[in-house]
């Protein structure tokens, strides 16, 4: 093999590293962008936009290490088996749609508290969305439902939501 062989390979293998960095960092956005897609096909543009920005403040914008594992906005496990504490979104999504259920959780800790906390895994960013939807819709597409079931904890947590823009909700409309 040639000093110009050995050359080539570097550089390519060079590439090769550089492209899976990028897929890596992007991969979640374009996913979280089809998902997002095709909510819009199922559920009313209102649920969609504010389950966009549940997940932006859930999320910190999609960037949480706990949103790239699971493609969760935060939603914690309250039962050790499944559906986990969620019996209406079983009913709901999951028994009719198994593939959109969650497979499982992972522990994570809570930035606030500091204390240990189990969310669930879903197996895909639109299993995720849906789940997230279909939760509005249940609750009459109120955001604050998410974070409490305190009347006064929901007007505060939804005045939070309101003010992240739907960015992905806007480009996806425009098309």
């Amino acid at each position: 093999m040639t000093l110009k062989h050995i050359n080539i390979l570097a550089f390519f293998s060079i590439l090769l590293i550089a492209f899976y960095f990028i897929i890596k960092k992007f991969r979640p956005m374009i996913l979280i962008k089809d998902a997002f897609r095709s909510a819009l096909s199922k559920f009313s543009e209102p649920i969609v936009r504010n389950c966009e920005r549940l997940y932006r403040l859930e999320t910190n914008n999609f960037k949480s290490n706990q949103f790239l594992k699971t493609f969760s906005p935060g939603m914690e496990k309250f039962g050790n088996n499944f559906p986990y504490g969620w019996q209406s979104l079983d009913n709901a999504l999951w028994k009719s749609h198994p593939l959109l259920a969650p497979v499982g959780a992972l522990p994570f800790c809570e930035n606030r508290t500091g204390k240990t906390k189990w969310f669930l895994k879903f197996p895909s960013a639109k299993a995720a969305v849906y789940t997230v939807c279909t939760f509005l819709q249940l609750h009459n597409n109120n955001p604050g439902r998410w974070y409490s079931l305190s009347l006064t904890s929901q007007a505060t947590y939804n005045t939070n939501v309101a003010k992240f823009k739907t960015d992905i909700v806007d480009e996806i409309l425009k098309t």
